[in-house]
């Protein structure tokens, strides 16, 4: 076939010299760093009011033009009659990148942005996996519960179509009314990178802030492994109101051998907001990176060696609480996780694999559980002995012989109810068992989990079905307020008792008609932790409010909680304070406390001291007017001479108007400046690092076991006495079990909680000055059990500080006993 005939050839001599033209051209155009305007980079942007006369040659929407006559204000388009020839087309517009851009991703994935779940209970969330804690138990004060209800996904505010996975953990400041959150991923997590996007928060989304609350994202082995070092652990731990021994906001990165051997990085500063946090585990290393910024790296012991769970949860430290007794609650946001395996990653190489993710619509992934198959355990076998049943039956997993797998997690729902370890190389079937007894009724699912070092294998799903069950009891709420009596603004909180067979609760607030249901909610039946919900009322009018919770499951059947009722008054009003002593007959050394209660219109606060004829303002503290909460203040008597000391204390308005206290009056006898009671006893320890148990140092037990280890290297705890006393004597132990020397042992005392003024050293056996104090002048000494006997003269202090430096042995610190008198 002839491509041209005779009348084509004048046509082709044009098109050929054209060619020739635009080949000249794109040998001498530089290339441009962007494929998209290659070869458009040696000729300006058109321009709407520049003039170009013919032939002028310029740019416009990634094509190359050229002016055919004199041209203005003509956008140069590819159109019959335009001034303008294009003469260097636009380039196609590249595809997109491969799933994996650079190798990235290889050889397999874990990610999730959290679309596609509406609640923590959403079989989608179960099936890819996870687990939401539901239980009693801690970490956290003791008597607080982990909630599922407390995890939820909330619609992105910057991207409304997005998902937030969100960990609401609340309090009151007590144990039994605190609630915590925590979602885990599989035991399939060890080598590779790590990333999240989560938001931190300084400050509660409700309610009165300073608790020492713990926010993370973290890997975790199962902690039946804590006394052995196939235990891993790997943390992002964000304390923004402080603790473990830092009073500002820290995050700490930690890595964990066991789980009382670690090496920890804190940084102290404020995290508050958006935070790509970002881990690079290999056999060799672990580093910590934070918006791309290496915070911390950790090697040797320390590095994991088993599968971990990968996780979130928000939790409050034991016992240190400051929002006094009003319902608070702080909030953790999560907008998306990602891990690669086997693959060490940069920050920004992982955030371009999410971005690619995203924005092709891949919401979740997981091929980290099929790289499993081939390197990892066989799968267990999973059995009910009694498929449909009253409550009572047992789930069986059966291993393999030679089945590879070195633990094995049983769940039921998204809830861990069984972990153990499983010997790897054992030419024998291993059997493990969870027995269930007095289940309500209802239909529950489980699955059995093996894993090791390559990853976590699941069974199949085993459904168990309970009817007519002898276990399921309908139990009433109980019920409460943050306060009773107040202007209208309060919070009322109704707690569903644990193994409950409701599914439904409703609040009733009456005010002098009907009941009218204010709070209605469904409630997971059976669950094994308590349930809490809130109502708060805002602005109510003067009055009387009476308050009852209803349980209800499908029956029909009912519980009613007691009644609760609220008074509301129209304004603040002057209340009396009140006045005590901790002590009305001693030797010199006590405390006056000074309570103004809550809802108060009182402005000021002053306590007199009235000694013989003498009357003396002892304290005088302004108040905040109409605080819902006690306002509470001390007063702290110290070395008082021999006599009869009468104290009242009394508040005033703006008006000028006042209300006085009863009175107390403290007798003082024969002040000789000693104590017989150990003051140190139950009172609370704090410490330059990191300090687990710190309660055992104060608890009495000098069980050499029963220590509390606080890290190597130079490092103190701190405890504080409550007020100030005259002490004469402190006695101490560190681990005595072999009779080991202890480096650098230092005592200090002072009144001042940072020991910046009126330090006074009791004791100081660093004769090198190693620790910067001055070199000192006791003799190091060898454990026993026994301990070691400090005496000195008698010094007016609240705070004991103690240093230690490792010993003789290794470089770790312990303390199992403090004694003051």
């Amino acid at each position: 076939m002839r491509i041209f005939n005779s009348r084509h050839r004048a046509s082709f001599k044009k098109v050929f010299t054209l060619l020739m033209i635009v080949c000249l051209i794109t040998t001498v155009i530089p290339l441009a760093g962007n494929a998209d305007t290659a070869g458009a980079a040696a000729y300006p942007e058109w321009n709407a009011t520049t003039a170009y006369p013919a032939n002028s040659i310029v740019t416009h929407n990634r094509a190359t033009w050229q002016a055919k006559w004199y041209t203005v204000n003509e956008e140069p388009m590819d159109v019959l009659g335009n001034a303008w020839t294009c003469i260097i087309p636009a380039p196609p517009i590249p595809p997109a990148p491969a799933e994996n851009p650079g190798g990235y991703d290889s050889p397999a994935v874990f990610f999730d942005d959290f679309n596609m779940y509406s609640t923590s209970s959403d079989q989608s969330l179960i099936d890819f996996g996870y687990e939401v804690s539901d239980r009693t138990g801690g970490p956290g004060p003791g008597g607080c519960v982990w909630s599922k209800n407390n995890v939820s996904f909330v619609p992105n505010p910057e991207k409304s179509s997005d998902k937030l996975l969100r960990l609401t953990a609340t309090t009151n400041g007590q144990g039994n009314n605190t609630v915590q959150a925590e979602l885990l991923a599989p035991q399939q997590f060890l080598y590779g990178t790590y990333s999240a996007r989560v938001k931190f928060s300084d400050a509660p989304a409700y309610g009165a802030d300073g608790d020492q609350v713990v926010q993370t994202f973290y890997t975790i082995s199962p902690y039946t492994l804590a006394n052995s070092t196939d235990y891993g652990e790997m943390d992002f731990e964000y304390l923004p109101n402080g603790g473990w021994g830092k009073d500002t906001s820290t995050m700490w990165n930690t890595t964990w051998d066991t789980g009382s051997d670690r090496v920890t990085q804190a940084t102290s500063q404020s995290f508050n907001g958006w935070y790509i946090c970002s881990i690079q585990c290999s056999s060799s290393e672990v580093k910590y990176y934070i918006n791309g910024s290496l915070v911390a790296s950790h090697s040797g012991k320390y590095v994991p060696t088993t599968p971990m769970f990968l996780s979130f949860n928000e939790w409050f430290i034991d016992g240190v609480w400051a929002g006094g007794s009003s319902q608070r609650a702080y909030i953790q946001d999560v907008d998306w996780v990602y891990y690669a395996k086997d693959k060490l990653m940069t920050p920004a190489q992982t955030e371009a694999n999410v971005n690619y993710y995203r924005n092709n619509s891949v919401s979740r992934k997981d091929t980290v559980k099929n790289s499993a198959a081939n390197n990892g355990p066989k799968a267990a076998i999973l059995s009910a002995d009694n498929p449909v049943n009253s409550g009572s039956y047992a789930i069986t997993a059966k291993v393999l012989p030679n089945s590879a797998a070195t633990s094995i997690n049983i769940y039921e729902g998204s809830s861990r109810v069984l972990t153990q370890a499983v010997s790897p190389n054992s030419s024998q079937e291993q059997t493990f068992t969870y027995n269930v007894n007095g289940k309500g009724d209802g239909i529950y699912s489980y699955r059995a989990d093996l894993s090791n070092s390559s990853g976590t294998t699941q069974s199949t799903t085993t459904t168990v079905q309970v009817t007519q069950s002898s276990g399921s009891t309908l139990l009433p709420a109980s019920i409460g307020v943050d306060n009773a009596n107040n202007t209208g603004n309060y919070t009322v909180t109704v707690t569903a008792p644990a193994n409950n067979s409701a599914t439904n609760l409703k609040l009733y607030e009456t005010a002098g008609g009907t009941p009218n249901a204010v709070l209605s909610k469904t409630i997971t039946p059976n669950s094994p932790a308590v349930q809490t919900f809130t109502y708060t009322a805002a602005n109510k009018p003067a009055g009387t409010y009476t308050y009852r919770a209803e349980l209800s499951n499908p029956e029909g059947n009912t519980a009613q909680s007691t009644n609760l009722t609220v008074t509301v008054t129209s304004a603040p009003v002057l209340r009396a304070p009140a006045v005590s002593a901790d002590s009305t007959n001693n030797t010199g050394n006590y405390n006056i406390t000074v309570s103004v209660p809550a809802y108060n219109s009182a402005a000021g606060v002053k306590l007199f001291e009235t000694a013989g004829n003498t009357t003396s303002t002892v304290l005088d503290k302004p108040l905040a007017v109409n605080s819902s909460t006690v306002q509470t203040f001390s007063f702290p008597a110290a070395g008082k001479a021999q006599g009869n000391y009468t104290y009242r204390a009394e508040v005033a308005d703006t008006g000028g108007n006042t209300l006085q206290s009863s009175t107390v009056t403290v007798t003082v006898t024969q002040n000789t400046g000693g104590n017989t009671d150990n003051l140190a006893l139950g009172k609370g320890v704090t410490s330059s690092t990191y300090i687990a148990n710190s309660s055992v140092i104060t608890d009495a037990d000098k069980a050499t076991y029963n220590l509390a280890g606080v890290g190597e290297g130079l490092q103190w705890i701190q405890i504080d006495l409550g007020r100030s006393y005259n002490i004469n004597t402190i006695k101490q132990w560190h681990y005595y079990g072999d009779g080991r020397q202890y480096h650098d042992v230092i005592v200090k005392v002072s009144n001042d909680p940072d020991f910046k003024t009126g330090v006074t050293t009791v004791f100081n056996n660093d004769n090198d000055n190693s620790a910067g104090f001055g070199a000192g002048t006791d003799s190091e000494y060898s454990e026993s059990s026994s301990g070691k006997t400090i005496n000195f003269n008698t010094v007016n202090a609240r705070y004991v500080r103690l240093y230690v430096n490792g010993n003789n042995v290794n470089p770790y610190n312990h303390f199992v006993e403090v004694e003051v008198y």
